[in-house]
């Protein structure tokens, strides 16, 4: 562009004007260029996100994808670093691929590493077989839960074998809503009348009452009146939550119950 310097006779108005005929020229011809870019672009199947001005680079994966690229470019794919495959799913007819590349996927193997690291030690296992394990520590612990379960059905079935006639309220420690029930509902279909049972920690206590359920209604409306019990229920039961003391609560069933 500057090699015109070199016939120094041509006069400022001359360079100047060839300086602006040279500026015309390309922009016409980037116009054009960008117009049969544009129409070689049409030709093109390539996928693109978002509408592109300018030049478009197009990335191909022979046999596999055209797509325009958006991000950052970069001059040999070793700048990449590592590539880390996560996840996939079925997206719009395609498939979506999760990734990380470089320092972010080096950071997950790392802290997915110590993870795997610390779980196998914790379970005197091989990383390699660390899977396996807590495959086995839940089953195990599956049939211990199973085994706990039974003893407390046996256990709700003792107390209700061993309870009196004038047991109509009674506080259990250790027990789930499941048993509580069992146990309300044994204690009524035993003696009759209005049974209840609670169990939980001083101020927090989950109950299950157990009657006939018109007269069991009338009584837990009372209830909820006298203390601060959130729960209801139908068919001869009802359970939920009282925020009381036992004392208390043992005060104003007794009141009501009579």
């Amino acid at each position: 562009d500057i090699a015109y310097h070199f016939g120094m006779w041509i006069s400022p108005r001359f360079q100047l004007l060839l300086v602006k005929e040279y500026q015309r020229l390309k922009s016409e011809e980037q116009k054009f260029l960008g117009w049969s870019a544009k129409r070689e672009l049409s030709k093109i199947n390539y996928r693109s996100k978002k509408e592109i001005e300018g030049a478009v680079r197009l990335v191909e994966i022979e046999g596999t994808d055209i797509c325009a690229c958006c991000a950052p470019h970069v001059s040999r794919t070793g700048e990449i670093g590592i590539i880390k495959l996560l996840d996939f799913e079925r997206m719009r007819g395609g498939t979506r691929i999760y990734l990380k590349c470089g320092e972010f996927a080096l950071r997950d193997y790392r802290v997915k590493y110590e993870n795997i690291r610390d779980i196998s030690n914790r379970l005197s296992a091989k990383q390699e077989c660390a899977a396996g394990a807590v495959r086995q520590l839940e089953s195990k612990l599956s049939e211990e839960k199973q085994q706990g379960a039974i003893l407390k059905k046996r256990f709700a079935d003792l107390v209700v074998k061993m309870a009196k006639k004038g047991d109509d309220c009674l506080f259990l420690d250790g027990f789930d809503m499941k048993e509580i029930q069992l146990i309300a509902d044994g204690l009524h279909k035993n003696y009759g009348g209005i049974k209840a049972v609670f169990s939980g920690c001083e101020g927090n206590y989950n109950f299950a009452i157990c009657g006939e359920d018109e007269p069991l209604q009338e009584f837990f409306t009372r209830f909820k009146s006298e203390l601060n019990v959130r729960g209801g229920g139908r068919g001869g039961l009802v359970q939920g939550t009282a925020l009381a003391i036992a004392d208390e609560i043992k005060s104003k069933f007794v009141k009501m119950h009579v």
